[in-house]
C-alpha cells in the first residue's frame, strides 16, 4: 500500500498584492541559520524548469530515512522509509520527471491552496457581496483544489536551512477571484530518528498528510448533517484492515474528530496507521476539526480497459492502491 500525500493549505493573512509565483530563482535560495542538525543532510539538484523558471528538487537525508520534495507546487515527491528488517523504500505515489507532474496532474503530494478541498456552488459571501470562483474538477458546481490554477501549479521560492526547507508563496489580491493578498509559508523537516515532520507555518493554515484512522467519531453524510460512525464501514474507531472493506467501500468520506481541542491550535493525535507486514507505522497529528479519509478511488480500476495511470519506476498506480488523510474544516464550508 502506498501513500498519496496531499498536503493542503488553507486561508492567509491579508497582505499588498504581490506576484503569485515569485520572481524567478536561478538557483535556490540558502538560509542556514542555527547550528547544523547532527545527521541530517540536506541537497538540491535542477529538477526542470515550468514557464521559463527552474524548478529544483531537495534532498533532506538522515541514516534512516529519505524525503524529497520540490519548488513546483510545493510537491512531497518521495518518502523513502525502511521496514522492520532495514530494507528502504518509496512509500509515495509520484512520477519520475517534472513534465509528467505537469502534465498530467494527479496531485501526487501537492500543496493544495487557497482553499482545500472543495467549495460548495463555487461561490462564497464576503461583507454582503457573492464572489463566484471558477469552477474546477469534475463537478460544475463546486471549485475544488484551489481553482483552475491552485497554488500547486505554482513555483514556489525556496531556501535551504540546517534541517530542511523552507517554500514561500505570494498570492495577490484576484488570485483565482479569491479577495485579499496572501502569504504562505511551508517547513519541510526531517527529524534524525525514523520519523518524518512537516511543518506549516501561516495564519489560519490547513495542513494534511497520509495515514488511515481510528479515532473518529461522526461522518458526515449530507452537508450540515451528521450521523454515527458505529456498525459502519466508516467506523474506525477502533483499528480495522483496510482490505477488508476496500472492495465494498469507496472512501471518499469526511469524519468528524472524536478528541477535543481544548485550546486553539493545539495539535492532538487524530490518527495512526501501521501496515503489520513492513512494520511501517504512521501518526497524524492535526488542531483541524475533521479529516476526510480517501483511498484513490480515482485510480483505473485494474479491471477496467482505462488507460493506467504510469508512476515511478513505469509503475502501473490502481484503484485502491493507495490512501491518504486530510485534515480540514468541514469540507464544502467556507468563510472570510
Amino acid at each position: 500500500m502506498f501513500l498519496h500525500a496531499v498536503t493542503f493549505v488553507s486561508l492567509l493573512h491579508v497582505v499588498k498584492p504581490l506576484d503569485c509565483c515569485g520572481p524567478t530563482l536561478t538557483e535556490p535560495l540558502r538560509d542556514v541559520t542555527g547550528p547544523a542538525t547532527p545527521g541530517v543532510q540536506v541537497s538540491s539538484q535542477l529538477f526542470g524548469n515550468v514557464s521559463g523558471q527552474p524548478v529544483f528538487r531537495f534532498t533532506i537525508k538522515t541514516k534512516d530515512i529519505s524525503v524529497q520534495v520540490m519548488n513546483y507546487g510545493a510537491y512531497l515527491t518521495s518518502i523513502t522509509v525502511p521496514d522492520k528488517q532495514g530494507r528502504s523504500k518509496d512509500v509515495l505515489l509520484g512520477h519520475d520527471t517534472l513534465k509528467e507532474y505537469v502534465d498530467n496532474p494527479q496531485y501526487f503530494g501537492a500543496t493544495i491552496g487557497r482553499v482545500a478541498n472543495r467549495i460548495a456552488n463555487s461561490s462564497f459571501t464576503l461583507d454582503g457581496k457573492v464572489y463566484k470562483l471558477n469552477p474546477s474538477g469534475s463537478r460544475a458546481h463546486y471549485t475544488i483544489k484551489g481553482g483552475v490554477k491552485g497554488w500547486d501549479k505554482c513555483v514556489w521560492k525556496a531556501s535551504t536551512r540546517a534541517d530542511g526547507v523552507t517554500f514561500s508563496l505570494l498570492s495577490p489580491d484576484g488570485d483565482e477571484i479569491f479577495r485579499g493578498a496572501g502569504q504562505a509559508l511551508l517547513q519541510n523537516e526531517t527529524e534524525n530518528e525514523n520519523s518524518k515532520n512537516v511543518k506549516e507555518c501561516v495564519e489560519n493554515i490547513k495542513n494534511a498528510h497520509e495515514c488511515v484512522g481510528n479515532a473518529m467519531l461522526i461522518i458526515s453524510t449530507v452537508p450540515g448533517t451528521t450521523a454515527k460512525v458505529e456498525g459502519t464501514p466508516y467506523d474506525f474507531c477502533t483499528p480495522r484492515l483496510l482490505k477488508d472493506v476496500l472492495p465494498k467501500v469507496d472512501y471518499d468520506t469526511d469524519l468528524l474528530v472524536s478528541k477535543c481541542h481544548t485550546t486553539p491550535n493545539q495539535m492532538v493525535r487524530v490518527a495512526e496507521a501501521e501496515h503489520t507486514i513492513s512494520g511501517r507505522t504512521f501518526e497524524l497529528y492535526s488542531d483541524q476539526p475533521g479529516i476526510q479519509l480517501f483511498t484513490a478511488n480515482n485510480l483505473p480500476d485494474p479491471s477496467s480497459k482505462k488507460t493506467p495511470v504510469v508512476g515511478k519506476g513505469g509503475v502501473h498506480y490502481e484503484k485502491h492502491g493507495a490512501f491518504c488523510i486530510i485534515s480540514q474544516i468541514i469540507t464544502t464550508h467556507f468563510t472570510m
